[in-house]
């Protein structure tokens, strides 16, 4: 990765920009619409992520049969709430 410490902010962002551009087209020339399409019909809708990983654990006995309302009512529990403490300005006494 070359050094941009000394790089302005928008020198880097246009950079990241063309490289991007540049691995879009080459992404774009190797492959066709066509067979981009025919890729997304074979796939199927097997879901991914969380609802995957939650149900593949149901499948395998590691947790409970729930349902869309079991579940977000065990996420909320789970949720964690900042507390923050009043803020209170310090006079500064270093000087």
């Amino acid at each position: 990765m070359p050094d941009t410490a000394n790089v302005a902010t928008g020198d880097v962002l246009s950079r990241i920009c063309s490289d991007t551009r540049a691995q879009v087209a080459l992404a774009k020339s190797k492959t066709s619409l066509d067979t981009l399409r025919s890729r997304i019909g074979t796939r199927g809708n097997d879901p991914r992520g969380f609802g995957s990983a939650l149900k593949q654990a149901v499948a395998e006995g590691l947790a409970p049969p729930m349902t869309p309302e079991q579940i977000a009512v065990a996420v909320q529990a789970k949720m964690w709430e900042p507390v923050y403490a009043r803020y209170r300005r310090l006079t500064n006494r270093l000087r």
